[in-house]
């Protein structure tokens, strides 16, 4: 058995999710460059003769900086969530733009570029990538309070761990998934409502609103030791146009700390970790410190322009 991460929003209106994505780094495309058009046409920069280099320029620092925001995890599945991002796209930027500082100090291109030209183009996008965060965020909020999701899910089992999947997923909702309530084939012995969620129906039930695509998820919360029960629902659902997530039990995560490492391939969450000891407390030490010299060193050409603005 191999653990292996899998995005869930790579089945959820892949159309929809792959235009967003796509408009997003338009976007920061746009916003990388775009203090560098507003120099270009307002301010009297002593061009060269051939002064459309400096436009072609502007075109490939925009498309580099969205390949360099994708290897940092810009467009990853987090974009979705509720999370500000701030840091992420702060280093993602300083990354960008300091290949922008090289070709002008290194190679000694755009001479015509003052240091307070570079401190207003570095400023200006990461206030402008932050305020686009926002906006997206209040997008996601508004679009949430109409009961729009990418996926609309529903739990299957109103067990004590289904009450518990239910409570989680309200205190961390985002735009992802939409819980719309709950499914159990005990429908005389359960109350109409389960954790704010109503009682929707049975698996029968539940195979007609797949049918109908009002569901595209179905996390399943039946209890561990319903081996059989688990495996004849799953094997039902594979057959419907739907995902079919198995939840872990709840309790366990109160006692780990959301760490998952592997033993013999099984998958297995991480409780505690043994102290350091020996040399491994100053291999740990010397570890940090070379990281952080590293950053700084790549956090330095833009701490620079700061210093000399």
């Amino acid at each position: 058995m191999r653990l292996q991460s899998v995005g869930t929003l790579e089945y959820a209106h892949p159309s929809f999710v792959d235009y967003f994505l796509a408009s997003i780094r338009l976007i920061h495309g746009l916003t990388a460059v775009l203090p560098g058009v507003l120099l270009l046409l307002f301010l009297p920069l002593e061009l060269p003769v051939g002064g459309g280099t400096f436009s072609t320029f502007l075109m490939f620092f925009g498309v580099i900086s969205v390949v360099i925001f994708q290897s940092v995890g810009i467009y990853s599945e987090e974009v979705f969530s509720t999370l500000l991002r701030f840091r992420t796209m702060l280093v993602a930027w300083a990354a960008a733009f300091s290949l922008l500082i090289f070709m002008h100090q290194g190679l000694g291109m755009f001479s015509y570029l003052e240091a307070k030209h570079l401190t207003f183009w570095f400023i200006s996008s990461g206030v402008l990538f932050g305020a686009e965060r926002l906006m997206m965020l209040a997008l996601f909020r508004r679009l949430m309070a109409k009961g729009v999701y990418l996926q609309n899910a529903v739990i299957l089992g109103g067990t004590d761990n289904g009450l518990r999947v239910a409570e989680y997923l309200a205190h961390h909702r985002d735009i992802r998934t939409g819980v719309l309530g709950f499914i159990d084939d005990r429908l005389e012995r359960l109350p109409k409502t389960l954790a704010d969620l109503p009682l929707l129906g049975n698996t029968r039930d539940l195979e007609q609103m797949i049918r109908e695509e009002k569901v595209t998820q179905v996390l399943v919360a039946l209890p561990w030791f319903a081996d059989s029960r688990i495996g004849q629902v799953i094997n039902e659902l594979r057959k419907l146009p739907v995902n079919v997530l198995l939840v872990p039990d709840m309790v366990a995560f109160r006692h780990a700390n959301k760490r998952i490492t592997e033993v013999g391939g099984l998958p297995t969450l991480i409780a505690s970790d043994l102290p350091l000891r020996g040399w491994s407390p100053m291999f740990k030490r010397i570890e940090d410190i070379i990281l952080s010299s590293l950053a700084l060193l790549a956090a330095a050409p833009v701490m620079l322009l700061l210093a000399l603005a």
